[in-house]
């Protein structure tokens, strides 16, 4: 692999001290649990660099819904295999029809608020 292809990594290699609360603590912990899976020294940056909030916030949320996503699609799939197999029956077939104009309706909403956000 040339050099110019590996991907530079900053060196964090200097340590900060700074005293808080222990609400302020607690705080810090909950946030860099929720966005950083308790990295606190990320969850900092992040907040050095002015990122807002709400890009971590939608990252988790995308997070979230990529690994829903990803469920649904592995449940497809089952249903899919089952279909081909002539395991399921007509009347099934219409429940899962029902179910999937509701997931639709449920992502287009997603999509809506997404959009919104930007």
């Amino acid at each position: 692999m040339a050099a110019k292809d590996v991907k530079k990594r900053k060196n964090y290699d200097t340590g900060f001290y700074v005293k808080l609360s222990e609400a302020d603590k607690k705080q810090l912990e909950k946030k860099a649990e929720q966005f950083y899976g308790g990295n606190r020294s990320r969850y900092l940056r992040a907040m050095l660099y002015n990122r807002p909030i709400d890009d971590l916030e939608m990252k988790k949320i995308l997070t979230d819904l990529i690994r829903e996503v990803n469920k649904i699609g592995v449940n497809i799939n089952q249903i899919t295999k089952d279909y081909n197999a002539f395991l399921i029956t007509g009347e099934q077939v219409a429940h899962l029809e029902f179910y999937l104009k509701q997931i639709l309706g449920e992502m287009e909403k997603v999509r809506k608020k997404l959009y919104q956000a930007r």
